[in-house]
């Protein structure tokens, strides 16, 4: 069984990056759409409120993280690296924290009472914030662990991992404490697609690098 889905997974063809993308961002556009309708009372129901938490716009990113761990599946069985492993483990981390809410409840556990504010800021906001720097940053210490660990010449990708993380943790944090949520809800989903981009740009320039000259030397995993 494990040898058949090894051999399916080796015949399922490469990413087209432009494809994916292309994708996401009409799927995106379709949401805001949806959006416009549910202002026009055309759509009545708040799941398609574009700042709506698990709503249509919210769900339409989960998808770009299924991505993103698919590129990464394939990239570990090609060029195994603990520093791909460790970014596996991150973007599933962050997927599963969306999905399921899980800062979300932890803050409501913390503080209950969602009125509560200090300094203009809700304290409730402050508590999943918290949550997220436990959750996802310790995950995030992880990778930053490994990432050093390597030699320079196998952090190249991850450099650029984190640098398409920045917007994402921007929107995801940031824009979530000072209450702006259709900022909030355009930033999440621009900054997701730069994410994505990098990451199918990465595994493509080492999907097309040449192989390494020296016999018998195992390649560097998306080093190039």
């Amino acid at each position: 069984m494990k040898v058949a889905l090894k051999s399916f997974w080796c015949q399922i063809p490469d990413f087209n990056p432009m494809a994916i993308l292309g994708f996401f961002v009409l799927a995106d556009a379709l949401a805001w759409l949806l959006y416009g309708f549910y202002t026009q009372d055309i759509l009545t129901s708040r799941f398609f409120h574009i700042a709506r938490d698990r709503g249509f716009g919210e769900i339409v990113q989960y998808p770009k993280f299924g991505v993103m761990i698919a590129v990464l599946v394939r990239a570990r069985r090609q060029w195994p690296s603990r520093l791909v492993n460790a970014w596996l483990i991150l973007f599933t981390v962050m997927l599963l924290d969306d999905a399921i809410g899980i800062h979300e409840a932890i803050g409501g556990w913390l503080l209950p009472e969602p009125s509560a504010h200090w300094r203009g800021l809700r304290l409730k906001d402050l508590a999943e914030a918290a949550a997220i720097a436990a959750l996802e940053g310790g995950t995030f210490l992880y990778m930053a662990y490994c990432h050093f660990r390597e030699p320079p010449a196998k952090r190249v990708f991850s450099w650029w991992f984190i640098a398409g993380l920045v917007p994402v943790i921007f929107s995801g944090l940031v824009l979530d404490i000072v209450r702006v949520p259709m900022l909030e809800a355009a930033g999440e989903m621009i900054a997701m697609t730069i994410l994505l981009a990098v990451v199918l740009w990465r595994y493509r320039v080492r999907r097309d690098a040449p192989p390494v000259p020296a016999p018998g030397a195992h390649a560097l995993p998306m080093t190039s």
